[in-house]
């Protein structure tokens, strides 16, 4: 089975360049954050805080929720 490699090789404004192995080829990618500041603190609520106490704030934890399939689009696009 092939293993693939993520190395972090330095952080840029945006993120970070790293250096991804994978069937004996190396490649240098960019990795950008997929969401600002704002958004990552909602789905942080989310996960963590949102939970635990699942009957409050629901229209926030509804655009959450639906973010996360545009969260993972963003990053590995």
């Amino acid at each position: 089975m092939p293993v693939i490699t993520i190395r972090e090789e330095g952080k840029t404004e945006t993120g970070f360049e790293a250096t991804l192995r994978f069937a004996g080829e190396e490649y240098l990618v960019t990795i950008t954050e997929p969401f600002t500041t704002k958004e990552e603190k909602e789905l942080e609520w989310y996960f963590e805080e949102w939970l635990e106490c699942p009957f409050s704030d629901t229209t926030i934890a509804e655009r959450a929720a639906a973010s996360i399939k545009k969260y993972c689009e963003k990053l590995f696009s």
